[in-house]
């Protein structure tokens, strides 16, 4: 065991540094695409615990306690959860998370099942050693009471370890459990919530668009099922300008936006939205509209033009929401229709057409908040 500790610990060390490496790069490619190095930084706290880790069983590898072990356990544990679960576009990280888990339990139960036999072994030598003499016999029925506590207690040393082992094995059942219930919930073919690491995901199958993947599209009328697959998207302009506007039945969030490739106060320079199966886009005007997925959502406090979700995209919570860039209708949909936002937002005042600055509101989970503005603040209360 101590040399397989120290070749292990050497090892995730070198994993160490390639994870920093690939943290590095990744958290590169997130700043010039959205601005972010959200998953960068998961990378550069999973590259620490396996050094961490690494350390501990170097250090302890000629230590017979079995401390060291269990709180490498418990880091490799916690790489493993959070590399599972939040790991992003930098796919990765799974593989990391469950390479780190295994190093984990392999080194904890193997120290269990060594400590156990080292125990049995010790029990079975002092049987065999044990002499006849006659004055054992002598003995008092005191001393005879302490020898038999003294063996009960060696029998509990050795149950301890085995429920210990159990206990963890459960532990990690129940771990494993909650991972894959929780990606079976949230990754059903209908959400629209769904990563990968090059931004395709198999969403529909059976003569529909079955990958979640940038698109770009001329003026026209195009259905989502057919012609681009269900999922969230940013839209941009390639070419040209004009008006982008949808019709549904599933939900509210409906566009329509003039959008454009430069800002100016008549028009957005983006638009972000979900897309629903059979939900009818139209693209007026415009030469050439791109549609990139969005693969990674995370609370925001600058918003730009679309609609966006609290408990998704917003921290529920209570803020004053402030213009930043342009003007026009700021709107929610929420469970009670008594708070719904309904607002003209811009960053001048205008009496006539009972424009505001900033508003203060309520955003509970599930609300949707839909705005036409180029870029409004939210800022807690």
């Amino acid at each position: 065991m101590k040399t397989t500790k120290l070749v292990v610990g050497i090892l995730q060390m070198v994993f160490a540094a390639i994870i920093l490496f690939q943290s590095f790069m990744v958290g590169m490619a997130n700043i010039v695409a959205t601005g972010g190095a959200k998953n960068a930084a998961l990378g550069t706290l999973t590259a620490l615990l396996y050094v961490v880790s690494g350390t501990i069983y170097i250090v302890t590898r000629k230590d017979p306690k079995i401390i060291g072990d269990a709180i490498s356990l418990i880091i490799m544990a916690l790489t493993w959860v959070l590399d599972l679960n939040f790991h992003g576009d930098f796919t990765d990280l799974s593989f990391y998370g469950w390479i780190a888990i295994i190093i984990g339990l392999i080194f904890f139960l193997w120290h269990v099942v060594v400590l156990t036999q080292d125990n049995d072994h010790i029990t079975i030598n002092n049987k065999k050693n044990t002499k006849v003499d006659p004055k054992i016999y002598e003995k008092t029925n005191s001393e005879n009471n302490v020898k038999s506590n003294t063996s009960n207690n060696s029998k509990k040393e050795i149950n301890i370890y085995k429920y210990l082992a159990i206990g963890s094995g459960i532990i990690i059942i129940v771990f494993l459990g909650f991972f894959v219930f929780s990606k079976i919930k949230f990754t059903k073919p209908t959400s629209s919530n769904q990563t990968s690491s090059n931004q395709t995901s198999s969403l529909v199958k059976n003569n529909t668009v079955t990958e979640l993947k940038t698109v770009t599209l001329n003026a026209g009328i195009y259905k989502v099922g057919r012609d681009i697959a269900p999922g969230r998207y940013k839209i941009t302009i390639v070419k040209g300008s004009g008006n982008i506007s949808s019709d549904n039945e599933s939900n509210d969030e409906e566009i329509n936006a003039i959008i454009g490739k430069d800002y100016d106060d008549d028009q957005v320079t983006s638009y972000t939205v979900d897309l629903v199966k059979k939900e009818k886009i139209e693209l007026d005007d415009i030469e050439e509209t791109k549609f990139t997925p969005i693969t990674n959502r995370q609370y925001k406090t600058s918003l730009s033009a679309g609609s966006w979700e609290v408990g998704k995209d917003i921290k529920p919570g209570r803020y004053t929401i402030v213009a930043t860039k342009g003007s026009g209708n700021i709107s929610s949909d929420g469970s009670n229709d008594d708070d719904d936002i309904n607002e003209i937002l811009g960053t001048t005042v205008d009496k006539d057409d009972d424009q505001i600055t900033k508003f203060t509101a309520t955003l509970t989970k599930g609300e949707i908040l839909n705005t036409d503005l180029q870029g409004i603040e939210l800022i807690a209360k």
